[in-house]
């Protein structure tokens, strides 16, 4: 029966998968601990990305060939948020994570072979906002410098770009605190916590 509907990319799989995300998106955040306009907003916002990930995902398959014309992508997408469904409720995660699809969409384009510095650069731009919001996903830097290899980019301009997509997003991360809090830089921005609680799992 799934074969049969998502073997194909129609109209009506988004509609399903779209259907799903939101039962196991309300299912998850279905308590809150006060109503107020920053907790709704987050929902909003949450439940936005949530729905924005399944379109985005979709696309960077069809634009890029990575498989034949089927829904099964988006479907794998939706069983993992709901088999890891504490993912919807953490709004900093959510948006790290469509940093870095964004940054892994540039990355599965370079195959075309045209605009290669501007993709790193993209790239590196994104991993590093991505970042800003949860601090593990600095190891996405990885996939760019194994792109390098793959891609065969010895030239250190490329290399070069790519750290000067890193260094944009600090400056501006050093322009926003100055502005807004007065000072350089927030210890509590990136932070590497490590534990060994797995009562998670």
């Amino acid at each position: 029966m799934i074969t049969s509907i998502f073997s194909k990319s129609k109209p009506v799989n988004f509609l399903i998968v779209a259907i799903a995300m939101v039962l196991v998106f309300v299912m998850t955040n279905s308590s809150f601990e006060e109503f107020t306009f920053s907790s709704i907003s987050h929902y909003i916002l949450r439940l936005i990305i949530a729905l924005f990930f399944v379109f985005l995902l979709d696309f960077v398959i069809a634009k890029n060939d990575l498989t034949k014309k089927t829904s099964y992508g988006i479907m794998v997408l939706l069983l993992i948020f709901a088999i890891f469904p504490e993912v919807l409720t953490n709004t900093n995660m959510m948006l790290s994570g469509i940093f870095i699809f964004f940054a892994l969409r540039r990355i599965l384009s370079l195959h075309t072979k045209r605009h290669i510095k501007k993709k790193f650069f993209d790239a590196a731009f994104w991993i590093a906002l991505a970042t800003l919001c949860y601090s593990w996903a600095l190891l996405f830097l990885i996939v760019v410098f194994l792109a390098y290899i793959f891609y065969r980019q010895n030239d250190t301009r490329t290399i070069a770009v790519s750290f000067l997509g890193l260094f944009t997003v600090f400056v501006l991360m050093l322009i926003y605190n100055i502005i807004f809090f007065d000072i350089y830089f927030k210890s509590s921005v990136i932070s590497f916590n490590i534990g060994f609680n797995f009562s998670y799992f």
